[in-house]
C-alpha cells in the first residue's frame, strides 16, 4: 500500500507537467497477455514512454491474490473474479477440441473424462462453472501447464482437449471443434480492488484494452 501511494504521488507530479509517467502494474494469464495485452502495448509505451510497464502472469486464481494483496494495479484474467471490482470484457464458452477425422458430435465431459487434456487455467474454469449435481471426477483427466500443449497433445491424438474459445482462436491449430455437455461458460475481465480508483497511467491501459476487446467484438474476431 505505501508502494501503491508512493507510485500516485510520482504520477501526479508527472501530470502536473502535463506528461503521465510512473509505474504500472498488471496481473494477466497467458492467454490473455498474448491475445489482448501484447496487442495494445507498443502502442502505449509510445504514447507513455515515461511509464515503467510490469506484467505479472499466472492462472486465474493466483492472479485474483495479486489484485487482493495490491501486489498489481489491476488484473485481465478468466473469472473467477471472487468479491473484487470486476468489468466484463468478452464472454467466453469451453469447448471440446478432437482430430479432424474423429466422429463424435456433442462431448459429453462426464464421460470423456478418462480422456480429457485441461490446461490448469482451463480446470479452474471447469471446476467453477460446472452446474449443481454434475460432480466429475477429472483424476484421471491429463493436467497440463499451457493452452498450446492442449492442442498439440490433441493433435497427437493423445485425448479430447477442453479449451476456451477464446483461447483457442488465439492458437494455429487443424482440430474439430465441438460443443459440450453440460455447457460451460465463462468470462474474460478487469479485475481490481476498485476500477473506480485506479491510477492515471492504469486507467489508460484499461481503456485501450476496452477499446480493443470492443473492436475484436464488432470485427467478429471474436463474438460475444
Amino acid at each position: 500500500q505505501m508502494e501503491d501511494l508512493e507510485n500516485r504521488i510520482r504520477q501526479t507530479a508527472f501530470r502536473e507537467n502535463n506528461f503521465i509517467g510512473g509505474k504500472l502494474r498488471i496481473a494477466s494469464v497467458p492467454v490473455t497477455t498474448t491475445a489482448l495485452l501484447s496487442k495494445v502495448l507498443r502502442q502505449y509505451r509510445e504514447t507513455y514512454p515515461y511509464v515503467t510497464v510490469e506484467i505479472k502472469e499466472d492462472n486465474p486464481l493466483a492472479v485474483q491474490k495479486m489484485v487482493e494483496e495490491h501486489a498489481v494495479d489491476f488484473a485481465v484474467t478468466y473469472a473467477p473474479f471472487g468479491n473484487l471490482d470486476a468489468e466484463i470484457l468478452i464472454r467466453d464458452e469451453m469447448v471440446g477440441i478432437l482430430p479432424l477425422d474423429s466422429e463424435t458430435g456433442i462431448i459429453e465431459i462426464s464421460k470423456a473424462a478418462d480422456h480429457l487434456i485441461l490446461c490448469r487455467a482451463g480446470m479452474e474454469t471447469v471446476t467453477e462453472g460446472l452446474p449443481a449435481g454434475h460432480g466429475i471426477d477429472f483424476n484421471r483427466s491429463l493436467l497440463v501447464q499451457t493452452a498450446q500443449t492442449v492442442v498439440r497433445m490433441v493433435e497427437e491424438g493423445n485425448g479430447v482437449g477442453l479449451i476456451s474459445k477464446f483461447t483457442l482462436s488465439s492458437i494455429s491449430h487443424n482440430l474439430r471443434i465441438c460443443p459440450i455437455q453440460p455447457t460451460l461458460d465463462t468470462q474474460i475481465g478487469l479485475l481490481a480492488y476498485d476500477l473506480a480508483d485506479l491510477t492515471p497511467v492504469a486507467q489508460e491501459f484499461a481503456r485501450m484494452i476496452r477499446e480493443l476487446c470492443a473492436e475484436m467484438i464488432c470485427s467478429q474476431r471474436f463474438p460475444n
